[in-house]
């Protein structure tokens, strides 16, 4: 489940209906997603609560994906039960900064992303989702700062995982953020003339193309989700 779900663009176009921003990398690339596992071993007991956690990781975007935010007290709840099983869940994070973003609650949604960044996290996706609420509220600069500092995280995942597409495409989205005056250069032309024949890559580049002021329609439709508003 991406921590991206609540961050949809509203338009009737098919292919940006499945653009959900990170998760639309994971729908293109759903098999090409390297695991990004810790090198220290858990113990069996905070394993187990790891596993219990994601459970109720799991039915809280489940609840929030058939009920949407009438039911954002109950799945904030659940998110905060799964937090307190795993206090290091990145995902949970995300879910919750989430929930709280298609609500309008913003600062707290910023708190949420602020506790996991001080976890020392390489999650490039918590610094673009801040970058994300910053941008819409007019923080323009701070914007840009947490753009290019997850652009720097994936990097270091580039480095890990060369020859994955997933990885390049969520950095060529993150440098079309990262354009201050909304550029409307392709970002995705270096990484489809890397993957020629990967259908993802092709998607995203034709998507970008298509677009006069990509970046402008991100950030303009980034809390709309056509499932709550009908």
């Amino acid at each position: 489940m991406s921590g991206y779900r609540a961050l949809t663009l509203k338009t009737n176009d098919m292919k940006s209906k499945a653009f959900i921003l990170g998760g639309l990398i994971s729908i293109l690339f759903p098999a090409c997603q390297p695991a990004q596992t810790s090198k220290n071993e858990k113990p069996k007991s905070q394993k187990r609560q790891t596993t219990e956690a994601n459970r109720y990781n799991i039915k809280a975007m489940n609840i929030y994906n058939e009920e949407g935010l009438d039911a954002s007290g109950i799945v904030l709840s659940t998110l905060d039960t799964a937090l307190i099983l795993d206090p290091d869940n990145m995902q949970t994070y995300k879910n919750k900064a989430s929930v709280l973003a298609a609500s309008k609650r913003y600062s707290e949604a910023l708190s949420v992303l602020e506790i996991a960044r001080e976890k020392k996290t390489k999650d490039y996706q918590i610094f673009v989702m801040t970058g994300f609420i910053e941008d819409k509220q007019g923080k323009t600069q701070a914007a840009q700062t947490m753009y290019k500092t997850a652009i720097a995280a994936c990097s270091d995942s580039i480095k890990l995982y060369p020859d994955s597409a997933f990885f390049w495409a969520e950095k060529a989205f993150f440098e079309h953020l990262s354009e201050e005056n909304g550029s409307n250069r392709n970002q995705m032309r270096p990484v489809l003339d890397k993957f020629p024949e990967h259908e993802g890559v092709k998607l995203l580049f034709e998507m970008f193309e298509s677009e006069s002021d990509f970046r402008k329609k991100i950030i303009e439709g980034l809390f709309n989700n056509p499932k709550l508003s009908g």
